[in-house]
C-alpha cells in the first residue's frame, strides 16, 4: 500500500468517526439578521430577526448591546435545546463596510503568487494598509498573467462583528461581501456561464450592481439609499428610475470596453419590484431582464444572498481558495479547525471509554455484593443437620472470597508481586500434593494465610520445612492445633508466613 492510499484511509476513518459539522450563512444588513442552513436531504430551514432602527446604520454597529440581544434571540431559534452550541456561519457583511477592485499582476508562479497579491493589495487599497482587512481570488489566469478579485473592510469594523458574533455564540468562519454570496447562488441556480450578466440587487440597504462572467465578479458597485435620497425627503419613483439607467449604463461601458461585447442580459434580485426595474431596464437600453428565480420554493429574492452563504458552507474548506475578509485564508483556519475537531473527538472517545469503563465495574461491584445474599437466601432453604454443616463452611468460603476481593482491590497496585506468590505457592503445593483450599492476603506486607489439605501427616511437615528453606517465605507457622484429620482421607492445616518477593530490595 502506498503512503498517499494509506494517509486517504486513515482521513476516511476518522470522517466516518467525526461528522463534518455544518456551517450556515448569515446575512447581516441595517434592517435584519437572515440566517439559512443547507442540509443534505432535508428542507431548507431559514431564521430571521428584524433589527430595531439605529441598532445598524451604514453598516456599522451603533448600538453592540441590542445586536447581541438579537444574535442571542437569532440563535435561539436556531438551537433551541442547547443554546450554548457554537453556530458556524458563513458570514456575509453589509456592503456599505466592504469594498472591492479587480486588478491585474504578471504571472510569478504559484510560490510567489500570494506575496505579490499582497503587495498590490495594499498599494490600490482604499483604507490605509494598516487599518484594514485585505483578502483576494483568483479569476484568469494565462501564461502572462493573473487576473485577481480584491476586497478591503475596515480592521476595526470586522473585528467588531467577530467580538459580538462570538458573544452569541456563533462561530464566524469566513466573512465575505453580499455580490459575492450572490454569485454562488447564482452559479448554482443557473450554471457557469461565459457570457457576461449584470446582477441587480435592490435589498434594503441600497442598490448593489455587478457584473458576473464565467462565475467570477468583474464590476462591483454599491449605492446606499441614503446616498440615493441625498437631501430630498424621500426617493420618488422617477429618481429611482434614473439610478437604475446611470448604474446600469456604468456596466455596459464596462462590457463593452473590457471585453469587446454588449450587455445582453440583466439578472434581477428585487423583491417586490422586479416588474418596476425590468420595465426601466428593457425600455431604455433594450437589455433582457429576467428576476432570478432560484430553486428554493419557500424562500423569496431578499433571502438569496444569505443562501449563497450557506451554499458555501456546505464545500469542502480545504478546497475554498475564495475571498475571505478578516481571517486567514480559508484553507489554513480549515486546518486549524480540523485539529481542534480531531482534539475535541478523542475527547469524547476517551469520555466514552472512561464512562464504559465505570459501568462495567460498578456492574461487577453490584454483581458481587448481590451474589453472596442470593446464595445465602438459596442455601437458607436447606435445613438438614450435615447440609447446615456444608452451608456454614461454604459461607466461610464466601466471607474468605469477598475479604479476598476486597484485599485485591486495595493492593492493585502490587498485582504483580501478588500474582508471583499465588504462583509461587500454587507451584510448591503442586510438587507436595498438597491442595489449597483459601488464602487471605490481608497486605501483601503483612501475614498469609493458608488453609490446605494433604495427603498425610509427613506431607504436612515436609511442606512447612519446604517453605521455611525457602528465602521466598520467612516466619512460617504451622499451628499444631489447626492439624485435623477429616474422613480419615486427608489431614486438613493452617499455615502462616510473610512473602519476600525475588526483587525485594528488604
Amino acid at each position: 500500500m502506498s503512503t498517499h492510499s494509506t494517509i486517504v484511509s486513515i482521513k476516511n476513518f476518522f470522517e466516518k468517526l467525526a461528522s463534518r459539522p455544518y456551517v450556515g450563512g448569515l446575512q447581516i444588513t441595517d434592517a435584519s439578521l437572515q440566517y439559512v442552513i443547507l442540509k443534505r436531504g432535508m428542507p431548507v430551514q431559514k431564521f430571521s430577526v428584524r433589527l430595531t432602527l439605529g441598532v445598524v446604520q451604514g453598516g456599522k454597529v451603533q448600538n453592540a448591546k441590542q445586536f447581541v440581544q438579537a444574535l442571542v434571540q437569532l440563535h435561539s431559534s436556531i438551537t433551541p435545546n442547547n443554546v450554548r452550541e457554537r453556530v458556524r456561519i458563513i458570514a456575509t457583511l453589509p456592503s456599505a463596510v466592504t469594498y472591492t477592485q479587480n486588478f491585474t499582476i504578471p504571472n510569478v508562479g504559484e510560490n510567489r503568487l500570494k506575496e505579490t497579491a499582497k503587495l498590490n493589495l495594499q498599494m490600490i487599497s482604499p483604507i490605509v494598509a494598516e487599518q484594514a482587512y485585505m483578502s483576494w481570488q483568483i479569476i484568469t489566469e494565462t501564461e502572462d498573467t493573473y487576473e485577481l478579485l480584491g476586497a478591503f473592510a475596515e480592521r476595526q469594523v470586522v473585528d467588531q462583528y467577530r467580538t459580538l458574533l462570538e458573544e452569541a455564540n456563533f462561530h464566524p468562519i469566513v466573512f465575505e461581501f453580499p455580490s459575492l454570496a450572490l454569485s454562488w447562488a447564482i452559479n448554482r441556480t443557473l450554471g457557469i456561464r461565459p457570457n457576461s450578466s449584470l446582477v441587480l440587487n435592490v435589498s434594503s440597504d441600497g442598490l448593489d450592481i455587478f457584473l458576473l462572467k464565467n462565475g467570477s465578479i468583474y464590476f462591483d458597485y454599491f449605492r446606499s439609499w441614503q446616498s440615493i435620497q441625498g437631501s430630498d425627503q424621500q426617493i420618488s419613483r422617477d429618481m429611482f428610475s434614473r439610478v437604475v439607467i446611470n448604474e446600469v449604463q456604468k456596466v455596459a461601458n464596462f462590457t463593452a470596453s473590457r471585453f469587446g461585447e454588449p450587455l445582453r442580459n440583466v439578472l434581477l434580485i428585487a423583491p417586490g419590484l422586479e416588474q418596476q426595474v425590468k420595465q426601466v431596464i428593457e425600455q431604455n437600453f433594450g437589455i433582457q431582464a429576467t428576476p432570478l428565480s432560484a430553486p428554493y420554493d419557500k424562500l423569496s429574492s431578499s433571502w438569496y444572498t444569505a443562501v449563497g452563504s450557506a451554499i458555501r458552507g456546505s464545500w469542502d474548506r480545504s478546497t475554498d481558495r475564495f475571498v475571505s475578509i478578516g481571517v486567514t485564508r480559508v484553507q489554513e483556519a480549515f486546518h486549524q479547525e480540523q485539529i481542534i475537531g480531531f482534539i475535541r473527538l478523542w475527547r469524547n472517545i476517551f469520555v466514552v471509554t472512561l464512562g464504559g469503563f465505570l459501568v462495567f465495574f460498578g456492574g461487577a461491584s453490584i454483581l458481587l455484593e448481590i451474589q453472596p445474599r442470593l446464595l445465602q437466601e438459596r442455601l437458607s432453604a436447606f435445613n438438614v443437620t450435615a447440609q447446615q454443616i456444608e452451608l456454614k463452611e461454604l459461607q466461610e468460603y464466601v466471607e474468605e472470597f469477598n475479604h479476598l476481593v476486597a484485599s485485591v482491590s486495595t493492593a492493585r497496585g502490587q498485582s504483580s508481586v501478588i500474582f508471583s506468590l499465588l504462583e509461587d505457592v500454587q507451584a510448591l503445593g503442586s510438587a507436595h500434593r498438597v491442595t489449597i483450599d483459601s488464602i487471605s492476603i490481608p497486605s501483601i506486607d503483612g501475614v498469609i494465610q493458608l488453609t490446605l489439605r494433604a495427603p498425610s501427616h509427613a506431607t504436612v511437615i515436609k511442606f512447612k520445612n519446604t517453605l521455611v528453606a525457602d528465602v521466598r517465605f520467612s516466619s512460617v507457622n504451622l499451628p499444631l492445633s489447626q492439624i485435623s484429620t477429616i474422613d480419615g482421607r486427608f489431614v486438613a492445616f493452617k499455615l502462616s508466613f510473610t512473602y519476600i518477593p525475588e526483587n525485594s530490595d528488604g
